[in-house]
């Protein structure tokens, strides 16, 4: 008999980072990572690397010196224990010293925030040398909801249980919440639906069609990247905030995603299907989120009036869905 494969221990972080992603509530690895802070430090000549962190942190990423982008990150966090451990773990020379003692992790947490809007924050970090230099690389959860039940039953109840996106409630409120904070920022919504589904279902079964709208959703993530908000709206309907882009990369993103081969592996068997796509820009089009999205969809109805399989940006003579 064969020795069994061994289970790498990089195979053991990973079901424990997803493992870690589930218990928190968020329907994929991706997703927690794409709303957990990390960053990378050269401690030795005290810089920092690369960073992805949480919106209301990211003011401390314009500070490529260590020093100063840990001082603006700690204002932001705002620990509640002043000299407690939220705020040693950031400090580069004990860092240093608990490199040099022979520590390689830390892992602290504490309550962050004012009265009324607390928040308790998990940070980590893994120090390591190379080439005489010692780096840092962090890790920082909210885990709030460990300590809140009803925030934690909110976070399941903000994802569509089939395809993992947004609902249409939470995919409507942060796309709202997005348009009042980033007014100076390009954007575009996107309408996507799935063309004649109920023939589709009607002939090779609701639960073929289920698996048509998880592949949708795995396409979705890919064409248009994490950081854009995706929500199934309800049915065979889906809807895509665009962060950050300009009118000429926001048409070809859409062109490229509604051209592209929409086909599905499934019991042995290939099916293909199409979609209507409409997107309007924002604010060139309109800054009112409701305006946008009635917008989008009267571009979605046009191509679905054309017979479907295509995509269109609203444009102001379009038939009006009220007259039909």
């Amino acid at each position: 008999m064969s020795k069994p494969e061994e289970i790498t221990t990089e195979a053991l972080y990973r079901i424990t980072g997803k493992s870690f992603a589930d218990y928190l509530g968020y329907p994929s690895f991706p997703e927690y990572q794409r709303r957990t802070g990390y960053f990378r430090a050269d401690l030795t000549n005290g810089k920092v690397g690369y960073s992805h962190l949480a919106e209301r942190l990211r003011l401390a990423a314009r500070e490529s010196d260590y020093d100063a982008f840990v001082e603006k990150l700690l204002e932001l966090m705002d620990p509640k224990e002043k000299s407690g451990e939220l705020y040693t773990i950031f400090q580069r020379e004990n860092l240093l010293q608990t490199y040099r003692d022979g520590e390689t992790f830390l892992c602290v947490d504490g309550d962050c925030g004012e009265e009324g809007n607390t928040r308790r924050m998990l940070v980590s970090c893994e120090l390591s040398e190379e080439d005489d230099i010692v780096s840092a690389l962090f890790l920082m959860n909210d885990i709030s909801e460990l300590y809140d039940p009803h925030s934690l039953a909110r976070r399941y109840a903000e994802y569509d249980p089939l395809t993992k996106l947004f609902s249409r409630h939470a995919g409507d409120a942060y796309a709202k919440d997005y348009f009042n904070h980033h007014s100076d920022e390009p954007a575009a919504l996107v309408l996507i639906e799935v063309d004649r589904f109920k023939d589709f279902n009607e002939c090779h079964g609701h639960h073929t069609g289920d698996m048509v709208l998880k592949t949708i959703a795995e396409e979705l993530r890919t064409f248009f990247g994490t950081e854009s908000i995706i929500s199934r709206n309800a049915g065979q309907e889906f809807l895509v905030l665009i962060k950050n882009r300009k009118t000429d990369e926001v048409r070809e993103m859409v062109s490229k995603y509604s051209n592209a081969a929409h086909e599905m592996e499934f019991d042995g068997n290939t099916y293909t299907y199409t979609l209507s796509v409409g997107y309007c820009i924002y604010p060139e089009q309109g800054i009112l989120y409701h305006d946008l999205a009635r917008k989008a969809d009267k571009a979605k109805y046009n191509v679905r009036l054309g017979g479907g399989n295509g995509f269109c940006r609203f444009e102001s003579e379009m038939i009006d869905l009220n007259n039909y």
